[in-house]
């Protein structure tokens, strides 16, 4: 079933922006239960993971296997693609997807948002207000299994979504505080025994999880089946600060011909002090939500989000994580004044740099984006 009703507060309910920095911060997770077994039913259903298993079109990495203490191999379930002479792994077929998922193994479908229209405008709303990138993925896990992912923790904070059946999630503490794709703890399972667990939640269709980045987990299935989506949140990581810091002075036809060390250190630290950089992206959707455009309120532009102006002729877009924001022509000197400000700028200053009613609607465009935020010190 597809549906567009859908939002953050539809999905995290009475769990607020600032409960989730607050779990973040303390590397704890957050369960919310009784919300009826139909309750995500408007974003993907029993009937959808039933279509989606049944498509003709599927292929690998976008469905992996898993048998319950590793991944399966990719030969095991795929059929060759012939590409410039190289036989690659790649169509899966509908028959050996349901046999080996009737058999024990569980599915992992990455990016449904790509075939889902719910899905997609669910990971629209949830980018636009955490100010960071999120991506969806279908976990369906056939009835006793235990085990169906060998003990992990992940990359990126993760919140739960039990469309059908029944799940039981076992976790232990963080492993890692700041988890890079590139680096993964070789000795979970010793840090993780069945003598230590933290906390154990059996899900039920309609509950939600948050699990954040790092924390070490695993689930099973009894008697029952599980479909369950993980909507990923990819944390703010300290490489992208120093990322953020280099990336102007390297960019260009003339890059920066050296780069000081020093100044990259009091650049850093100075950003830190005035609260620019957030642990997660989070904190920093917690600033922006109901800002007051008062003219007399100060903003800032948002440095720590790599951005590119271009101008389009009578148009001008701004690139930013990956999206593209344009604004009317008109706006073009009040959006370079807020972006060349080395410190903050008056709305009321920023409004007489152009036409003000679609200035004001441009700043606001800015905000609801994440790309200008209010200044902290600002009244």
């Amino acid at each position: 079933m597809q549906g567009n009703s859908i939002d953050l507060k539809w999905l995290l309910g009475d769990i607020s922006l600032r409960d989730l920095d607050t779990a973040i911060l303390n590397n704890d997770s957050i369960l919310i239960q009784g919300r009826g077994n139909n309750y995500y039913n408007c974003l993907f259903s029993f009937d959808d993971a039933e279509a989606l298993t049944n498509r003709r079109d599927l292929f690998y990495p976008f469905v992996r296997l898993y048998d319950g203490t590793s991944r399966v191999d990719v030969s095991d379930y795929t059929d060759n693609l012939s590409f410039s002479g190289i036989n690659v792994p790649f169509y899966v077929s509908r028959e050996t997807l349901r046999n080996r998922i009737a058999s024990g193994n569980t599915a992992y479908f990455t990016g449904i948002e790509r075939i889902s229209t719910s899905c997609l405008a669910l990971k629209v709303q949830l980018e636009a207000a955490l100010i960071a990138t999120v991506d969806l993925s279908l976990f369906v896990t056939p009835s006793n299994t235990v085990g169906n992912l060998p003990r992990h923790y992940d990359n990126v904070d993760g919140l739960i979504l039990q469309i059908s059946g029944r799940k039981t999630w076992k976790l232990w503490g963080i492993a890692a505080t700041d988890p890079l794709l590139v680096e993964k703890r070789s000795n979970v399972s010793e840090m993780a025994t069945d003598d230590n667990v933290h906390a154990t939640y059996t899900l039920e269709a309609g509950d939600l999880l948050f699990v954040p980045a790092g924390m070490i987990h695993e689930t099973d299935t009894t008697d029952d089946h599980s479909i369950h989506i993980t909507v990923g949140v990819t944390p703010f990581r300290w490489y992208n600060v120093m990322s953020d810091y280099l990336a102007p002075r390297l960019a260009g036809p003339r890059p920066a011909p050296r780069l000081q060390l020093g100044e990259a250190i009091n650049s850093l630290r100075e950003r830190l002090l005035n609260g620019r950089y957030p642990s997660r992206p989070g904190l920093i959707g917690s600033r922006i939500m109901g800002v007051d455009l008062d003219d007399q309120r100060r903003l800032l532009w948002a440095r720590w989000i790599p951005t590119h102006i271009r101008d389009l002729g009578n148009q001008i877009e701004i690139f930013f994580h990956g999206n593209k924001l344009r604004l009317p022509k008109t706006c073009h000197k009040m959006v370079r004044k807020l972006h060349d400000a080395q410190s903050a700028v008056a709305i009321r200053d920023l409004l007489a740099a152009g036409h003000e009613e679609l200035c004001l609607k441009a700043l606001s465009a800015l905000l609801d984006n994440g790309i200008a935020v209010k200044d902290i010190g600002g009244t």
